[in-house]
């Protein structure tokens, strides 16, 4: 039963973040969209194999699954800060995250459970923001509202995190559970908050619904 409610608690909290993944996935974000689907599908499966202490699947122990995502979740706020940037120009955007992912794949490879070098690539991409705001002479304009939802999404997202690495005092893994749920719809809305004035909106509470009407238009 334990096993049961951690696998839940752990796996199935990935749904939480299907809508950034749509959004992505709408207006292209084609590098984004493949780095969330390459963290849904490493953390799912290595947080199913922790969950029933099954030790290896396919070549890859569960360390390595692990591994992988670690490398997808910190590539995640990678991307983020990226779009938040909102480059003029997208060959900025292309050469940061590719930068980014051999960045974090080394520091990955290295020390994979050091929280440092978990931190490390994500503070320097956060100086990055500032450097180029600084270099156009402004931050970025975003969509204010929607962008404190995000913010405080994700500030009790980072609380979970915090309280989760503590694993013998979170039997069930409920905090990480909120961790993933609360980082998937805080990255939604700051997704969201950045687009373009022409970027394709997702509502969040009826994106599954959205979805059904927009291929039902499609029907003669």
């Amino acid at each position: 039963m334990e096993q049961h409610i951690t696998f839940l608690a752990t796996a199935v909290t990935h749904i939480f973040a299907l809508p950034v993944i749509y959004l992505k996935f709408v207006n292209r974000f084609w590098f984004p969209f493949y780095i969330s689907v390459y963290t849904c599908v490493t953390s799912t499966l290595y947080h199913t194999l922790d969950s029933y202490n099954i030790h290896e699947f396919g070549y890859l122990n569960v360390g390595q699954w692990h591994r992988l995502d670690n490398i997808g979740a910190i590539m995640c706020f990678v991307v983020l800060i990226t779009h938040m940037m909102r480059n003029p120009n997208k060959d900025y955007d292309t050469h940061l995250n590719l930068c980014g992912l051999f960045f974090v794949m080394f520091l990955q490879e290295g020390r994979p459970w050091d929280i440092e070098f978990t931190i490390f690539p994500i503070v320097t991409y956060i100086i990055l923001f500032f450097v180029f705001a600084y270099k156009n002479g402004r931050f970025p304009s975003y969509d204010k509202k929607v962008m404190c939802k995000g913010l405080m999404l994700m500030l009790c997202a980072f609380v979970f995190f915090a309280w989760g690495l503590d694993e013998k005092n979170d039997r069930f893994r409920f905090f990480h559970g909120m961790w993933h749920t609360f980082v998937g719809f805080a990255t939604f809305y700051l997704w969201q908050s950045a687009l373009p004035a022409d970027a394709k909106k997702v509502d969040l509470y009826n994106f599954y619904l959205l979805t059904r009407k927009k291929r039902s238009h499609k029907k003669p």
